[in-house]
């Protein structure tokens, strides 16, 4: 009955232990993905503070040449536009990206804080169990 008991308990805790690896496993991806989205995002800033850069350039480089050619300037006035509609684009599209992202960062927070109540739970009836079976083993104990 102890070895029966013993071996029960053993498969409890082999049981308890594999959900907490899983629970590792699971929140170690989770933070591996939100990584990997914070660096492509890290990278897309950069690489729109870099065209802002280009775009800055080629306004001073515009400036200079709008004294030669007059027929420049009509065109400039297109890419600036064109660059500024494309600025806002980018803009909306970065903000609707960081809501998503924030929303999706809420809900897996969510979602672990589910799975350690759940964890939790489980561990305390584990343990609720393990008690309860003690006590029929003693009861029996006592019987014999």
């Amino acid at each position: 009955v102890i070895y029966a008991l013993n071996t029960k308990n053993d498969e409890h805790e082999a049981a308890i232990q594999t959900l907490k690896e899983a629970h590792e496993e699971e929140v170690q991806q989770i933070l591996s993905e939100t990584r990997e989205k914070i660096m492509q995002y890290k990278s897309k800033i950069s690489d729109e503070m870099d065209l802002k850069r280009r775009i800055q350039s080629l306004e001073e480089s515009m400036e200079l040449h709008e004294r030669m050619k007059r027929q420049a300037l009509a065109e400039f006035e297109t890419y600036r536009q064109r660059v500024e509609d494309m600025q806002l684009c980018t803009e909306a599209q970065h903000t609707q990206r960081v809501v998503t992202m924030s929303r999706e960062v809420e809900e897996m927070r969510r979602s672990f804080e589910e799975k350690l109540r759940s964890f939790g739970q489980l561990q305390a009836q584990f343990e609720q169990e393990k008690q309860q079976a003690l006590e029929e083993l003693r009861a029996t104990h006592r019987q014999e």
